[in-house]
């Protein structure tokens, strides 16, 4: 595969995918909304490598969607959460979002699923 990905767009956002991050070994992967940025550390294995980058994603997803779990339990449910299936109402958020992103973002997603660097 050719080239780490430098760029991911997310529903109206374009976010950049830099491969810059250091220090604590405990963080590999960090995104910004704020900044539209996604920060990856770069001598992570390729397969470590491609599963923070889409880690990162899912939090860029997750924003983007507006999903708030708590309004939705209140709102749909009257705070019954017995009621409430918050993996089913999760992925309702993110599943558009999730294909608008692999669908814009062609070589991205066949750097997702390559196996070999």
């Amino acid at each position: 595969m050719k080239g780490r990905p430098k760029k991911v767009r997310i529903g109206v956002h374009t976010y950049s995918i830099e491969w810059d991050l250091e220090g604590d070994a405990e963080f590999i992967g960090e995104t910004s909304n704020a900044k539209l940025s996604i920060r990856i550390r770069p001598d992570l294995a390729f397969s470590m490598a491609q599963e923070t980058l889409l880690h990162e994603i899912l939090h860029a997803v997750w924003y983007c969607s507006s999903v708030r779990l708590n309004a939705a339990i209140d709102a749909s449910f009257g705070g019954r959460s017995n009621e409430f299936d918050p993996e089913e109402h999760v992925i309702d958020c993110i599943d558009g979002l999730l294909l608008q992103v692999l669908q814009d973002n062609v070589k991205l997603a066949a750097w997702l699923v390559a196996t070999v660097e």
